[in-house]
């Protein structure tokens, strides 16, 4: 399969060697080549990249497509072409989808309408912790406690809620296809907000409670079972250790599985549908407050 990368940071060291990793053939811009070839973590790759010129001839020259951008390019690259990517085999978006929930919801529509295949990269369902919980979760009457400090996002998209960024855009969307795929009713969804701490939980047979909250320390990532004092999982950010300079991103791992997962998903984009209108459902409620 012949992927097409379209973004300058996660997907240029994160998207473009996982793809690799699965023995794909990936396309890029060439006005990347420069930023990629100063990391060293992607040297092994270098000589396999095939650079265009054009978005145009990238959508031309693939099979599907990775959307690695902000919420307004990724908005407007998919109004932008939307013809042509009814051609594509596979669209691998980014969460948040786009800046504002009218703009996702006319996305979803033209997503829903055109029956084209894709999917959104929610990477916890594919971590070891998320296969740990989905088997304590089989036995009723577990508690399941996660603790996330986060550090106040750099890039100024991720910390304007205007410009899809924010905890509950940025961050705590990613809990919204767990729950679901855990067999949780968003119905049970509670969200709060309390000096500064984000508070999400859903509550069946079993329970969840996510806290979250942005702060000037380093990642922590831990989750508690049962009151019990001592975490069963515990590192700096939900992938392991934060990513370092010249070393390969901690998410490739997670994202290889994603990517493996999509392409050979059956349901094409009816899945993803689904838990993006639980996501703008989440950030209504989350706006509504």
């Amino acid at each position: 399969m012949k992927i097409g990368v379209l973004g300058s940071g996660f997907g240029v060291y994160g998207y473009l060697p996982a793809a690799f990793s699965l023995d794909w053939n990936v396309a890029t811009l060439s006005r990347y080549q420069e930023s990629i070839e100063s990391r060293p973590e992607l040297t092994q790759f270098q000589n396999r990249i095939e650079y265009v010129s054009s978005e145009d001839i990238l959508l031309s020259y693939c099979s599907s497509i990775v959307l690695a951008r902000t919420p307004d390019l990724q908005f407007q690259f998919l109004k932008k072409y939307s013809q042509e990517l009814k051609e594509m085999k596979h669209l691998f978006l980014e969460k948040p989808l786009t800046s504002s929930i009218e703009d996702s919801e006319h996305i979803l529509e033209f997503l829903g309408n055109s029956e084209l295949s894709f999917s959104l990269g929610y990477l916890f369902l594919h971590t070891e912790w998320f296969e740990a919980i989905s088997q304590i979760l089989a036995t009723n009457g577990n508690k399941i406690e996660i603790h996330w400090s986060i550090p106040s996002p750099k890039s100024s998209w991720k910390a304007s809620v205007d410009l899809g960024g924010g905890i509950d855009s940025f961050f705590l969307i990613h809990f919204i296809p767990v729950f679901l795929k855990l067999g949780f009713r968003m119905s049970s969804l509670k969200v709060s907000q309390l000096d500064k701490i984000s508070f999400l939980s859903v509550l069946d047979l079993n329970v969840i409670e996510v806290y979250a909250k942005l702060e000037e320390s380093d990642f922590r990532f831990e989750i508690f079972l049962n009151d019990f004092p001592a975490p069963i999982y515990s590192d700096e950010t939900p992938f392991g250790a934060k990513p370092k300079k010249g070393v390969a991103d901690p998410r490739i791992s997670s994202l290889q599985k994603y990517l493996r997962s999509s392409i050979t998903n059956s349901d094409g984009g009816s899945n993803a549908l689904k838990v993006e209108l639980e996501v703008l459902e989440f950030l209504r409620l989350r706006k509504g407050q």
